[in-house]
């Protein structure tokens, strides 16, 4: 696929993840997890998989294999197959153009290869490796990236993020508005860039949950990128002056106007159990195929460990996904816009320029006290 293309929409694939696990203060990678979901149905393509992945599997896979080698200045990514003595060879080596290969590792040797791969985000290998695993499969997404244009300090919030560091938008280069959404009605956005990666940030009314505030934050990133939908950005001047119910639209006093932020500082760590995805069941027969016949069906197990940090001058991420197998045998308009991200909201990273739209990262910011 070419750069100039439009990227594949597999948003809703990411809005459906980040329903099932986003249900706290959290991060995940859909586009880890996707990735590596895909190049597992690669032997045979992965059949009844359009709603999971977005697409049937054998273009799912082929569409991963851009992904890999598509160039992009922030976002780094890897993935290894590691083998026991039960796998098939010629399934392996169907990957062995996309991923490093060999035998199953050592713990400090997995672990070796995260910090190489996350660049030093995560230490560990969310997996006990041992010598009885038959494979072993996993992607590494990271990310440190500097903001285009720094948020600068900015006036504390009462309530619920009383205990944040706040920051404050720029003059210039960040993206504030109101969106009307099918997901959550009216939503606040901000958006901020890096080289390659745009980071959006999505606070919806108060009685909205995770699940839908997530899909609300898929419409506005598709809204961003000219794609088809129902959302619609508000201008100035259909914004009534007086309090939203995340914002502040107000007469501006002397001077032109300027549209303001405030976002609170975060960080988040989180690993969560992936073995009951729903595109894992279907994934059975392509796993198999990694497998001697006499070792099959295989015994299968998926996790995902995923930080990311969200600070003045950048956003740092990273994420590992595993899937590990043991054989069958073994065990601007008439006002002015103030934002306030100052309760629980979504967050979706966009790594732009690659032949897919899914988010590398995306959480649910609940937990701002500082660390």
């Amino acid at each position: 696929m070419s750069t100039n293309q439009p990227a594949v929409d597999l948003l809703d694939v990411g809005a459906a993840m980040a329903g099932r696990h986003l249900d706290r203060h959290a991060a995940i990678s859909p586009l880890g997890w996707w990735l590596l979901a895909a190049l597992i149905g690669t032997p045979n393509g992965l059949g009844g998989s359009d709603d999971e992945l977005g697409m049937p599997g054998a273009d799912a896979a082929a569409l991963a294999r851009q992904v890999l080698a598509h160039p992009h200045p922030g976002l780094a990514r890897a993935v290894a197959v590691w083998t026991g003595t039960a796998s098939e060879p010629d399934a392996v080596a169907r990957l062995a153009d996309v991923a490093g290969t060999g035998p199953i590792p050592t713990q400090a040797q997995a672990d070796a290869w995260v910090r190489e791969h996350t660049d030093g985000l995560i230490e560990e290998f969310p997996v006990a490796v041992d010598p009885g695993l038959a494979i072993l499969l996993a992607s590494a997404l990271s990310v440190r990236s500097d903001w285009d244009d720094p948020f600068e300090p900015a006036d504390a919030f009462t309530g619920e993020f009383a205990a944040a560091t706040v920051l404050g938008t720029p003059p210039t280069g960040h993206r504030i508005e109101v969106v009307d959404t099918v997901a959550a009605g009216l939503v606040g956005v901000h958006a901020a860039t890096a080289p390659g990666l745009t980071v959006w940030s999505v606070i919806a009314a108060p009685r909205i949950g995770p699940e839908s505030t997530h899909r609300a934050a898929a419409e506005v990133v598709r809204l961003a990128g000219g794609l088809s939908g129902s959302a619609r950005r508000i201008p100035r001047s259909e914004l009534t002056r007086g309090e939203g119910h995340a914002w502040t639209v107000s007469k501006p006093r002397g001077r032109p106007p300027r549209d303001r932020a405030r976002l609170p500082q975060w960080s988040a760590a989180t690993t969560i159990d992936l073995s009951a995805e729903p595109v894992l069941s279907l994934l059975g027969p392509a796993l198999d195929e990694f497998l001697v016949p006499a070792a099959r069906p295989a015994e299968v197990s998926a996790t995902q460990t995923t930080v990311a940090a969200f600070h003045a001058a950048g956003f740092d991420a990273a994420s590992i996904s595993a899937v590990w197998l043991r054989a069958a045998t073994v065990q601007g308009g008439t006002g002015e816009l103030a934002l306030r991200f100052d309760r629980p909201y979504a967050v979706l990273a966009i790594a732009e320029h690659l032949p897919v739209l899914l988010p590398a990262f995306c959480a649910w910011v609940a937990d701002v006290t500082p660390r």
